[in-house]
């Protein structure tokens, strides 16, 4: 049987996959330590004059205690390099297990710190137990018990409080607090799963180049050949997109589908577009920008969905601007396997020509 590197991972490559994913967790535990004392010193200041000083530092000596233990733990993590790989599984539970006591002294803070008659505090409170919250997205997801051991008892504490309240303000906000802490777990759960199916494809190529690097002299030598032309079809593209970027003429390709495709230098510069209205790719958003700089837009943009309909047709026509310039554009359908699956525009200067349609 051949080489298949899209079925399911073996044992060891899920190992592996594991360990990176807990390896992750321990290279940002410093960056995220820092932040959280950070967070706590700017609450435990707001809060000062509104709850028991003592209270106040007895929950800040308990987050730095605990900030500290995870920190010593990272360095131990980082000093056993023998053996990750197969107690990569003790690591995650000792990670995990610090992460609870983490997010339940934050807890804490939604109980202890949160004087019920004062609103700015509940926002004040609410407001950094969601930003722990919603950090812990990214640095918790490669393993998704991570997060849910940190994130669970750090908000459920604050939501119980504010959904037994009778002020009905209190209540709503305990609603609130329940729906973001459900869309949080979910967008971890995505990132989850968006971290394995990258590390998995990462292995995947990793074991595949093996089997290549192991195979016969024959297989290398296609393997070399396939990366010889994906370099020439590079330096390909780079070739014709340098020749469309030094043309006097605007280009601009869009699909029947309502997607840009290519553009050139030239055209957003006749055009003034800025290249951050090109990042979603919809050349409705695109089209609406050209249309405003005209004096018909309408008629431009109705012109523009006829040419959709009519998808053999090539006209020429001449396009009128509000501060008096005059261009002309030639649009002409481009096919894919003989079927036509967009337009290309060009767009120049005008200049007296029979024929034109002016719009």
């Amino acid at each position: 049987m051949g080489y298949d590197p899209t079925s399911a991972p073996s044992p060891a490559r899920s190992e592996r996959i594991y360990a990176q994913q807990v390896r992750m967790l321990y290279e940002s535990a410093p960056i995220s330590q820092a932040g959280t004392l950070l967070v706590a010193a700017i609450l435990a200041w707001s809060e000062w004059g509104k709850s028991d000083h003592l209270m106040i530092l007895v929950w800040l000596l308990s987050l730095t205690t605990i900030a500290i233990g995870r920190l010593l733990l990272t360095l131990a993590y980082r000093g056993a390099q023998a053996g990750q790989l197969e107690k990569a599984g003790m690591w995650s539970l000792l990670f995990v297990g610090c992460a609870a006591l983490a997010g339940a002294a934050w807890g804490c803070a939604g109980i202890y710190l949160l004087p019920l008659p004062d609103l700015v505090s509940h926002l004040m409170v609410i407001f950094a137990l969601g930003g722990m919250a919603a950090s812990g997205v990214g640095y918790l997801a490669p393993v998704a018990s991570a997060y849910i051991a940190f994130s669970a008892p750090m908000l459920l504490p604050v939501i119980v409080r504010l959904l037994l309240q009778s002020d009905p303000t209190l209540f709503k906000m305990g609603i609130v607090s329940v729906a973001y802490l459900v869309v949080m777990t979910f967008l971890a759960w995505r990132t989850h799963r968006t971290i394995k199916t990258i590390l998995t494809l990462q292995h995947q190529n990793e074991d595949l180049v093996e089997h290549l690097e192991s195979s016969n002299a024959k297989l290398s030598a296609e393997v070399l050949d396939r990366k010889t032309a994906q370099r020439t079809l590079g330096e390909s593209v780079s070739v014709l997109q340098a020749t469309l970027d030094a043309t006097a003429e605007g280009i601009l390709v869009l699909d029947f589908a309502g997607q840009l495709v290519s553009y050139n230098r030239r055209f957003l510069d006749m055009w003034k577009v800025p290249e951050e209205l090109l990042d979603s790719k919809r050349a409705e958003i695109l089209l609406h920008h050209l249309a405003n700089q005209l004096r018909e837009p309408e008629v431009f943009l109705a012109r523009v969905r006829e040419l959709y309909r009519t998808k053999s047709e090539e006209p020429r026509v001449r396009l009128e601007f509000n501060d008096g310039k005059i261009f002309e554009r030639l649009s002409v359908p481009y096919s894919v396997d003989g079927a036509a699956v967009g337009r290309v525009w060009t767009f120049q200067v005008a200049t007296e020509r029979r024929g034109s349609t002016r719009v």
